[in-house]
């Protein structure tokens, strides 16, 4: 069982997407990140791109750790995107090196209408928005991300069926690594092992007296309407009250992810803020506050914050 339960854990992990961009394409980029926070709140996928690297570290050591240890990459393509030196020697270059050896998915994101197809290696592959349509070339652009999230869902939820890969084909690379048939089958087993243990732990409360099931299923409904709500606000505080009322709930462990991601992003919306207050753009470092407000506002972070602000302005 502890084997199993290891195996589980291991299986569970987020899926590494690794953002290549050019500098003019930074929006898009902050946009697409967004649209993914639904999945990586249910903890499906962990994002990079550089705006992640901290002041003194070395920028180019962190570019290149986080791409090797990349499951899926995402190139932003844009005219700027083939302009870009570093973009077409060091990172896509890499990037197809390791999705020729099967160790990673690319998927193109077209942000504005450039001749992509030209590039045979891009032509290759199944690019989104479906059809390749620019993100720029949508009369709604949320429809547009969102559309992005739904193919890149059909690769990472724990629960897509195999036929949906037609989607996103795997060309070159075959299925990923930990989708294998045999895992996805261990993953199910040890799902219901789980499930059915914390069904029968809850069927006898301490003095082994049993316990009404509608009393369980009443409790599994409720715990799972509150959860939603928590999840919904994209909050630290709402996530901690769920937990509260639900602490040794099913969903205890999906809310300790959440919080996790939810902290993830303040940090890097603070840590945004400091750099942006220190090339005086002060309206996209006051977003990043905001932002960070919203996730936590009691965040010891935040204050430190204001406290740099006032000084800076005084």
């Amino acid at each position: 069982m502890i084997k199993l339960f290891n195996t589980f854990v291991c299986m569970s992990r987020p899926v590494s997407i690794f953002i290549i961009y050019a500098r003019e394409d930074a929006a898009t980029r902050d946009e697409l990140v967004k649209a993914l926070s639904p999945l990586q709140l249910q903890n499906w996928v962990q994002s990079w791109h550089d705006g992640h690297i901290k002041p003194g570290e070395l920028w180019d050591q962190k570019i290149r750790h986080n791409l090797e240890t990349a499951d899926i990459v995402l190139p932003i393509i844009s005219n700027d995107y083939f302009s870009s030196e570093y973009i077409q020697q060091i990172e896509i270059a890499r990037a197809f090196e390791r999705f020729n050896a099967g160790k990673c998915r690319i998927v193109p994101v077209i942000a504005r209408a450039c001749a992509w197809e030209s590039d045979i290696r891009l032509a290759k592959l199944q690019a989104l928005p479906p059809g390749g349509t620019a993100i720029g070339s949508w009369p709604n652009r949320d429809e547009a991300l969102q559309s992005i999230v739904s193919g890149i869902t059909l690769l990472v939820r724990p629960d897509h069926q195999p036929g949906l890969y037609t989607d996103i084909p795997s060309t070159g690379s075959g299925p990923l690594p930990w989708r294998k048939k045999h895992r996805l089958a261990l993953l199910v087993s040890v799902i219901l092992l789980v499930v059915l243990a914390g069904l029968a732990g809850r069927y006898f409360i301490q003095d082994g007296t049993p316990v009404n099931p509608t009393t369980i299923l009443e409790f599994g409904n409720g715990e799972h309407s509150d959860f939603e709500k928590a999840l919904s606000a994209g909050t630290i505080p709402a996530m901690r009250a769920f937990l509260r009322q639900y602490p040794d709930g099913i969903k205890a462990g999906d809310a300790g992810n959440a919080i996790q991601n939810l902290q993830k992003e303040l940090d890097f919306n603070v840590a945004s803020a400091f750099q942006l207050i220190e090339g005086d753009e002060w309206k996209a470092a006051t977003d990043a506050y905001d932002k960070a407000f919203r996730i936590n506002p009691d965040d010891p972070k935040l204050h430190a914050l204001q406290e740099k602000i006032k000084r800076i302005r005084q």
